[in-house]
């Protein structure tokens, strides 16, 4: 089976704090380590991103069904590839909350959001890309210890 990488934005319905988005995680990661899934959950500025990394057959169904959870709404595909090395190896699914993002690296994700908002057809730029890799390097540097390590 082929793997392939997922990323989407989404809308959160309200407002979710650390503590949530860490259960959503945590949830999600002991479900994903069963499945060979890899990824990271953001919640910025009220919305989540997320990258799911994994066999092609599972990632898609569960994308699916993320499209169907009642948290969030206006979900939009970002980025779906089958040509990719895994950005987040070591997390069944590490969680990043914007109370505990640098500054810039909020601002850049605000910013990326924002631009993701306003486009008719949201792609991810060599420039998100970067962000998503701020991103995992944030976590790898444990300044957001709250991640599940993949088995």
């Amino acid at each position: 089976m082929q793997d392939i990488q997922l990323v989407y934005l989404s809308r959160a319905t309200s407002y979710v704090d650390r503590a949530e988005l860490c259960s959503i995680a945590d949830d999600s990661a002991r479900r994903n380590r069963k499945n060979g899934i890899t990824g990271a959950l953001i919640y910025c500025n009220g919305y989540f991103l997320q990258v799911l990394e994994g066999p092609s057959d599972i990632v898609t169904a569960l994308y699916n069904k993320i499209g169907h959870d009642a948290r969030h709404c206006d979900v939009v595909l970002l980025r779906q590839t089958f040509d990719f090395a895994r950005l987040f190896p070591d997390w069944n699914m590490a969680s990043l909350h914007e109370e505990h993002m640098m500054p810039d690296l909020v601002k850049r994700a605000v910013d990326f959001v924002n631009t993701v908002g306003a486009a008719a057809d949201p792609i991810l730029t060599p420039e998100s890309r970067e962000l998503l890799a701020e991103i995992r390097e944030s976590l790898a540097a444990e300044t957001q210890p709250r991640v599940e390590k993949a088995a």
